[in-house]
């Protein structure tokens, strides 16, 4: 008997040759800027983040707490301030010192290349628990027309509570004549004085620092009898101002 022939396993048929064959995936790289390069923190920063802002939040309200205290207590200082100098006020009745002008004389001749005048004022203080100080560096003038006949020194000196001081200032202008327009006017002739003063205020044993107080006389004179002695004066209205 002829004898069966087996396929030999070397004879079995190759898979392999059925795939297809392996193809490698193509790489691709891609560049980024760097400001679009976004990295995800980790778990503590979160944290710590909150910490911060936690802590940022307390500061702030700290600051406005600080800053709303201190606005109170400078509104409450302004009231306490302000009802004080009110109780003194209507307590105290203060009133500014007065200067008037009483007389006006002309000492030199309506010629005279130097013109001299002497002049008499009372100063009254009107307050009952303040008293006044006028001291030393105080001067008052004389001019027409805007024009400065005349200086002098305003004196020195005190004035208790409710005091009429009456005193005279002579005032010269070296060099400067009479105007022809006022010598030779007839009518009246208007004038004024400025005296500037300075004057401390006491109460008690408490006294001020020094304040400059003002006063403007206009005065109109009559232009017949600038050589009367005194002038004759028409009309006389004096205004006191305080200046800190």
């Amino acid at each position: 008997m002829a004898d069966k022939i087996h396929p030999s396993e070397d004879s079995e048929p190759s898979t392999e040759a059925l795939l297809p064959p392996k193809i490698n995936p193509p790489t691709y790289i891609i560049q980024l800027p760097k400001d679009q390069i976004y990295r995800i923190p980790p778990p503590e920063n979160a944290a710590l983040f909150e910490s911060y802002s936690r802590r940022s939040s307390r500061r702030r309200r700290s600051c406005r707490r600080c800053l709303l205290y201190s606005l109170v207590s400078l509104l409450i200082l302004f009231i306490l301030l302000a009802a004080t100098l009110t109780i003194l006020y209507f307590t105290l009745r203060p009133r500014l010192p007065s200067s008037q002008l009483s007389h006006l004389y002309l000492n030199s001749s309506l010629t005279s290349s130097s013109s001299s005048f002497l002049a008499s004022f009372l100063s009254e203080n009107r307050n009952t628990k303040i008293s006044f100080r006028y001291l030393s560096g105080g001067s008052l003038s004389l001019s027409y027309s805007g024009v400065d006949l005349a200086t002098g020194v305003w004196p020195a000196f005190k004035q208790s509570t409710r005091n009429v001081t009456s005193f005279n200032v002579t005032i010269n202008g070296a060099g400067v004549r009479l105007p022809g327009e006022m010598v030779t006017k007839h009518g009246t002739v208007a004038l004024a004085v400025d005296v500037t003063a300075p004057v401390k205020f006491k109460l008690g044993s408490v006294s001020s620092w020094a304040f400059t107080v003002k006063t403007r006389c206009d005065l109109t004179v009559d232009g017949d009898g600038l050589t009367a002695k005194p002038m004759k004066m028409v009309s006389n209205a004096c205004r006191v101002r305080l200046r800190l």
